[in-house]
């Protein structure tokens, strides 16, 4: 066997096709929401990739996100639980050509271990206006942690681990408006 991942929407019509031609996984497509105005419309395309991300997990499938994914909007796609693997590429290699390579990923993967850590506390993270993340709270019964798999394309590998307990808090993190 060669594991087949399939490149779709975030529809539950297509994650139940996904499902029927018995694909190990699929990539919800988070275009919609890469470029959403920020507000409410961004805040709808998310809301639709956490519903079609819980109903992928609930069909057995493994999830993975991407395309249009970038430094000032991966945290609350990288906060949704059961991801094991987001496609990030240009954002990457445009900015690595400021800063190098080694230091843009070492960017992207602070952002990403930031969403991790965040869902590890149970805190959720949402999109906010002016290219910030606002985060709230809410309740959260699994945790991750992210390993590096690649430079070029990112691709963090998710172990998942129990949490023991249940923390919460409130915080707001502004991304740099430098980062592309």
């Amino acid at each position: 066997g060669i594991e087949v991942s399939l490149f779709i929407d975030p529809d539950e019509r297509q994650i139940e096709a996904s499902r029927l031609l018995k694909v190990a996984a699929v990539e919800l497509h988070t275009g919609a929401y890469a470029d959403a105005e920020p507000g409410k419309a961004q805040i709808a395309e998310l809301q639709k990739l956490q519903q079609a991300g819980r109903f992928a997990l609930d069909s057995g499938l493994i999830l993975h996100f991407g395309h249009g994914l970038t430094y000032r909007n991966v945290l609350p796609v990288a906060a949704i639980p059961g991801a094991s693997e987001l496609n990030i590429g240009h954002s990457i290699v445009a900015r690595a050509v400021l800063v190098g390579f080694r230091e843009a990923v070492r960017e992207m993967k602070l952002l990403i271990q930031q969403a991790a850590n965040a869902r590890e506390q149970g805190i959720a993270i949402r999109v906010g206006v002016n290219s910030s993340v606002r985060i709230d709270v809410f309740l959260a019964d699994s945790c991750y942690s992210f390993g590096r798999r690649s430079c070029v394309l990112f691709r963090p590998a998710l172990r998942h681990n129990r949490c023991s307990g249940l923390r919460v808090a409130v915080a707001e993190i502004a991304l740099n408006p430098c980062f592309i």
